[in-house]
């Protein structure tokens, strides 16, 4: 994942429910996706996308660590990589 996010267009900050609790959020977009970052204080809590399409991703954050478990970033068997990510 890139550290680069000058591709992120600041919107505006509010205050949503995610994952049952109330939290204040700073809103992006993104290529035409809405990413909010939830915050518990000055912890990052969660981070909602939100697709063109409507279909929202949700990642509730547990820990952040420089420490990456053996095998983290493994791909699969069974799964192909496209050309072009990484």
């Amino acid at each position: 994942m890139s550290d680069d996010f000058s591709d992120l267009n600041y919107l505006g900050k509010g205050t949503g429910t995610i994952n049952g609790r109330m939290l204040p959020y700073e809103e992006y977009e993104n290529y035409g996706a809405i990413v909010r970052f939830y915050f518990d204080g000055k912890d990052l809590y969660a981070i909602e996308s939100i697709g063109e399409g409507g279909e929202v991703m949700i990642m509730i954050i547990e820990e952040l660590s420089n420490k990456i478990p053996p095998g983290m970033f493994t791909i699969p068997s069974g799964y192909t990589t496209l050309e072009g990510w990484s």
